[in-house]
């Protein structure tokens, strides 16, 4: 009798599995005629700058270390030497760190508890926005003689590099939350972007390192360059609400 009850136990899961399969195959694998195109593949460069402004800024920031022992070198001489280090050229990524670890902390518990009560274009913009207001601010920087103030030139990148993870924080919850309602092709498109901004941000320094003729020409170089990505991110953001296939 076991045997009998067995026997029709896995009669009765195969059966529902059959049932099952046949439903699935039976659902629309297409999208309805009438549905938005995605029009020259558009939204799929939108995510890929997506992707590329969800790591390019903190890549820029730790590649550009030549850039930052400069700007705290010891002022007597014109170029920093990393035998004879100052004590803000010791401290500073350590300093930097601190003072952005802690508020980008406190953002991603409360972002993670109350962000759903904001919309999602307006944060996506927003972050974008100041993203790109703190790139362009660090490249007006670079061409700013900082040698007399120091120490507050110091702590005004600590307040742009806290804006900065702020800012990605907010970015990455909206814009992970939007790849959700898109097919997986553009969920590939953003990960691509987010493997290449290393090797980009790789390939703009060497690029503005033998081009540049001293350390601020070849960061000017560098954070031009990225401020010009981040923009077009920013833009396309802004012009993302135009496309009908996006919205």
């Amino acid at each position: 009798m076991d045997c009998v009850e067995e026997v029709t136990a896995e009669l009765d899961l195969k059966r529902a599995s059959i049932i099952s399969q046949e439903h699935v195959d039976k659902l629309p694998t297409k999208q309805p005629p009438d549905a938005p195109k995605d029009r020259f593949n558009l939204v799929l460069i939108i995510f890929f700058f997506y992707g590329l402004n969800s790591m390019l800024p903190l890549t820029f920031f730790m590649l550009a270390n030549d850039y930052w022992m400069y700007k705290f070198r010891n002022t007597a001489y014109d170029k920093w030497d990393p035998r004879h280090r100052t004590t803000l050229q010791i401290y500073f990524g350590t300093i930097v760190s601190i003072v952005r670890a802690v508020p980008v902390m406190i953002v991603s518990v409360l972002a993670a508890i109350y962000i759903h009560k904001f919309h999602l274009r307006p944060r996506l913009v927003s972050s974008t926005f100041a993203t790109s207001a703190v790139f362009v601010a660090l490249t007006i920087f670079v061409v700013i003689d900082t040698d007399d103030w120091q120490l507050m030139f110091l702590i005004i990148t600590a307040v742009l590099m806290t804006i900065l993870g702020v800012a990605g924080v907010v970015f990455r919850m909206s814009h992970t939350r939007l790849l959700a309602r898109f097919p997986l092709t553009y969920m590939k498109f953003d990960m691509y972007g987010s493997g290449c901004s290393s090797l980009f941000s790789i390939f703009l320094q060497i690029i503005s390192l033998s081009i540049g003729k001293d350390s601020i020409s070849s960061a000017l170089i560098f954070f031009v360059c990225g401020s010009a990505v981040i923009l077009t991110s920013f833009l396309l953001a802004v012009a993302s609400d135009h496309l009908p296939f996006y919205r």
